[in-house]
């Protein structure tokens, strides 16, 4: 079977699949960039504990004070926009 040639759109599956014995040309970035690109351990090394996951605590969401409810709002918000993801808390789930 002889390798197809990868066309934009084509998936890193069917591609995988294909028997291609290469990395098309498309998917390698350009040597300057692998040269200007950091390792992001090492920079991670520079924090004493790394970056940490937002910890969001829910039970704000049900207080009778605005402003609580508004602040955990904004932290939920915040750690949705920065991170993508957080570690939820008093959320009212059972382990």
């Amino acid at each position: 079977m002889a390798p197809t040639i990868a066309t934009a759109g084509t998936r890193v599956e069917s591609l995988s699949s294909s028997g291609m014995t290469f990395i098309p040309k498309e998917y390698v970035r350009p040597q300057e960039e692998l040269d200007s690109i950091g390792d992001v351990f090492e920079e991670e090394r520079k924090y004493e504990e790394g970056p940490q996951i937002p910890i969001i605590d829910l039970k704000g969401l049900n207080s009778e004070d605005k402003e609580i409810r508004e602040r955990c709002m904004e932290e939920l918000n915040k750690a949705a926009m920065d991170w993508g993801v957080m570690h939820i808390v008093n959320h009212g789930i059972p382990e």
